[in-house]
């Protein structure tokens, strides 16, 4: 199946997968980020989801609302290609629903753009 929505998924086109990816929560954050996923304001004290990942032998490392998180993971695991990077959402969420109720196995990513909606587009 093709994410034709962005390129943020890697694989639809040809990026190879990382060598090394790690999710680590963080249950309050002692300084302000940008989140990866919506690029809103993650503010001091809210709890997030950091990403670090390997790509050609580079280290990057991805800072998401725990709702953004929900739907990359999802969205990765929907589409097959198992890992996510920086993304802008807001462009790909529209698509990516419409995706995963007309298809099956789309549940959890229907499930976690839903939740993201209720909350206002952000965590």
């Amino acid at each position: 199946m093709n994410n034709d929505y962005c390129d943020c998924l890697g694989a639809d086109v040809g990026i190879e997968g990382p060598s090394f990816f790690r999710t680590t929560d963080v249950l309050c954050g002692r300084k302000e980020h940008r989140c990866s996923g919506c690029r809103g304001a993650i503010p001091v004290g809210q709890p997030s989801v950091t990403a670090v990942g390997a790509w050609d032998g580079e280290l990057n490392t991805f800072r998401y609302h725990r709702t953004c998180f929900d739907i990359m993971r999802a969205a990765a695991a929907f589409y097959g290609t198992g890992y996510y990077m920086e993304c802008d959402i807001k462009r790909c969420v529209e698509g990516w629903y419409n995706d995963a109720r007309s298809q099956s196995g789309g549940e959890q990513l229907r499930l976690a753009i839903e939740r993201y909606a209720y909350e206002g587009g952000s965590a």
